[in-house]
């Protein structure tokens, strides 16, 4: 669910101050890559750019995302980003935001060039804000960033607000102009300003010394003298207390902060202290926090008093504290009622999960310390996340739990070993279901998972990191633990037998299982699934020649990809290898090696790779393309290494080195029968009648062909024809 007030701009308030020349300077942005906002906190970055987005909406429509530490999730980061463009302009995001949510897609290859094409072709210039950047650490996140950065079309100004600045070749803009800069120095009030804030907006009637002391004592920071203005504007002796106004920031802040706190009545001041834990206020979560029943009233006269409350909507329904007197509540709150905090933040956290934000719930559930409510906030929220592939998510969840926590949890081991699998890295994969074996367990797990040894096995058939028959023996373990004939666990398991049956040289034992897949897919409804059980029947009627079968498999599994927004998903990879059969079959070579490029450069797990990889391999010969060659044959190298089990596959590659030796080579390995058979393959008989012209029989004819693709190394006529006609074999 969207946080809906990531994606406003906080509301000017009505004392705002116009600063027409910074105005100017983010305009001026319109031409540069990026307008970058960098300045600590207090310098007024969200109200500059909040007001000037306001006014710029009058040429141009402004998109906004308040950033925070959960926006370290890339998956995260790109579903507001894009969204929030896609509120400017509803073409934006049409393409993108459907690969964004697909499994397994990669942001820079996949979603940002999509994206960028639709921003070009924008009707209109727009601007999108990103706040707080600063709290955006992930390397991935910023990595992707910058892939935007160095390609945003003219439609678009994108700025950035931040305490530091963020990893983005800085330098290297700066240095063709394309970056526009505002920093500290540049968001200080002059004391022209300064002066007609606190006197003409903020109403405090100072006279000139005081004003000019006030101003070289807060050095023109905006917060400084904000909080003066708020302590300034009933006291009794201003000058005695611009007085007090010196040292640091820190000092600054605190002093007046401290003072203007306790002049609030007694039940204020609790209330501002104990929702100074919320990164986010309203009425109905504030009451929940505090028991009370008065949110709204408070925050109204909070909001009217101009008491460093920030409204994040228009309906007033949501807002936040300014940063600084929101760190100054949270330690009073640590020295007055340490002991509550946890008590806040359980509560918050109910509030939150009856919401249905769970990620807010699972961070307050954290930061209470309830370690059996977060994991059970977890185990009811993690496949939702890990389906829409929000796995850094889950990871930082997991991550802010004690290890010990983890290990001991059967369902966290096994969330831990999910993650992993998603990462694809064999090492934690294996090192949390060792942990994950190790724990008693009895009866079903939360998130629906029949039982911890269903869930570890399911892991060992899906990830097929130690080979096909590890593979299968996991699949079958699935079948005997699960014996509901309509389970969506056993149409996993199906799908994953029935690959490592294929890919083990079981054509028709793999048809069985792929069929029971594709018939339980059918309730559940479980379109990856389906897909990749579809590729595999596909392959397996390919391999048999069975054209029409194959061709409609392929046209089935492409359907639902497009259907489900999967075309740039790496998890149905394989359909694109079937594909590249499927256009050899037809003589397109060039769109037959373009499929078999784009499955292999969609796959990520060992034996899906080696596939694809193996599958590849003689459209880069047949093209003359060596260096292409190599590449594959170092490839495979490094996954042979592994160890693991590849069943058919190994042999296959190897018989391709017949393909790397010169045509009359080739030709001379082949009998002179099997040269006469190849030459018939190339027409449109039939094996039988292919034998009734050599007067062999329908057999023979079978034994010559499979001789001919094992020589060759292919896996149907349609290659060993294709291939032959390539290197000169027939005319």
């Amino acid at each position: 669910m969207l946080l809906e007030t990531k994606l406003h701009a906080p509301t000017p308030g009505p004392n705002i101050l116009a600063r027409p020349h910074l105005a100017a300077v983010l305009a001026a942005g319109a031409s540069k890559r990026l307008t970058l906002v960098s300045a600590p906190a207090g310098f007024g970055k969200t109200t500059l750019l909040a007001a000037w987005c306001a006014a710029e909406k009058e040429h141009r429509p402004a998109g906004w995302v308040d950033l925070d530490e959960s926006d370290n999730d890339p998956k995260r980061l790109w579903t507001y980003v894009v969204e929030a463009l896609h509120r400017m302009d509803p073409a934006v995001g049409d393409q993108s935001l459907a690969a964004l949510q697909a499994p397994g897609t990669s942001l820079v290859d996949d979603v940002l060039p999509l994206l960028v094409n639709e921003l070009v072709a924008l009707t209109h210039p727009a601007v999108l804000v990103l706040d707080d950047v600063h709290l955006v650490e992930d390397v991935e996140c910023h990595r992707s960033m910058a892939f935007l950065v160095e390609r945003l079309p003219r439609t678009l100004q994108l700025v950035l607000s931040t305490r530091s600045d963020p990893p983005l070749g800085l330098a290297r803009l700066r240095a063709r102009d394309e970056l526009g800069e505002l920093r500290a120095a540049d968001l200080r009030f002059t004391y022209e300003e300064a002066a007609a804030f606190l006197n003409d907006r903020a109403g405090v009637q100072l006279d000139r010394a005081d004003l000019v002391a006030l101003h070289q004592r807060t050095e023109g920071w905006p917060a400084g003298l904000q909080l003066a203005a708020l302590t300034l504007r009933d006291h009794p002796d201003p000058s005695a207390s611009v007085a007090a106004f010196s040292g640091t920031n820190r000092h600054v802040i605190d002093y007046p902060g401290t003072e203007l706190l306790h002049a609030q009545p007694p039940e204020t001041q609790a209330f501002l202290r104990r929702t100074s834990i919320l990164e986010r206020l309203s009425a109905p979560l504030c009451d929940a926090v505090t028991q009370g029943e008065d949110s709204a009233e408070i925050l109204d006269r909070l909001e009217r008093a101009n008491l460093f409350l920030v409204p994040l909507d228009d309906q007033r329904a949501w807002y936040r504290y300014h940063y600084l007197f929101g760190e100054l509540l949270q330690h009073e709150l640590g020295v007055s009622e340490p002991a509550l905090m946890p008590v806040l933040h359980r509560r918050a956290s109910a509030w939150y999960g009856q919401a249905g934000f769970a990620e807010e719930a699972i961070h307050h559930a954290v930061l209470a310390g309830d370690v059996t409510q977060a994991s059970e906030l977890i185990g009811r929220h993690w496949v939702a996340y890990v389906d829409r592939w929000r796995i850094a998510t889950v990871r930082s969840w997991l991550g802010a739990l004690p290890e010990e926590a983890v290990a001991a949890d059967p369902l966290l081991a096994l969330v831990s070993a999910w993650i992993a699998l998603s990462f694809e890295d064999p090492v934690e994969l294996d090192h949390w279901l060792a942990i994950a074996e190790r724990l008693p367990s009895e009866g079903p797990l939360p998130g629906g998972i029949p039982s911890l040894e269903l869930g570890i096995a399911v892991l060992r058939a899906v990830s097929g990191f130690h080979g096909v028959q590890s593979r299968m023996d996991a699949a079958q373990r699935v079948l005997t633990l699960q014996p509901d004939p309509d389970s969506p666990w056993r149409q996993t398991a199906s799908w994953a037998l029935g690959y490592g049956r294929y890919l083990s040289g079981m054509p028709a034992e793999a048809q069985a299982a792929v069929e029971e897949s594709i018939r339980i897919g059918r309730s559940t409804r479980v379109q990856t699934t389906i897909i990749r059980s579809l590729t595999v029947l596909g392959l397996i009627h390919d391999d048999q020649d069975r054209t029409e079968e194959a061709e409609a498999a392929c046209r089935h599994a492409l359907e639902l990809i497009e259907a489900e927004g999967l075309s740039k998903s790496p998890v149905v990879g394989t359909a694109f290898t079937l594909l590249g059969r499927i256009r050899a079959r037809g003589g397109d070579l060039r769109e037959a090696r373009a499929a078999h490029e784009r499955a292999f450069a969609s796959q990520r797990y060992h034996l899906e790779r080696f596939h694809a990889l193996v599958e590849l391999l003689p459209f880069r010969k047949a093209d003359d393309d060596p260096e292409g060659v190599q590449e594959l044959l170092a490839e495979a190298r490094r996954l042979e290494a592994t160890g693991i089990d590849f069943g058919v596959l190994d042999r296959r590659l190897k018989a391709m080195s017949w393909r790397f030796r010169p045509a009359d080579q080739l030709a001379g390995a082949l009998s002179a029968r099997e040269v006469d058979v190849l030459r018939l393959l190339s027409g449109p008989q039939s094996l039988r009648d292919i034998g009734q012209a050599l007067y062999i029989s329908h057999d023979t004819v079978k034994s010559h062909a499979k001789a001919i693709y094992r020589k060759l190394g292919v896996s149907s006529r349609t290659e060993a024809v294709a291939l032959s006609r390539r290197l000169g074999l027939l005319r």
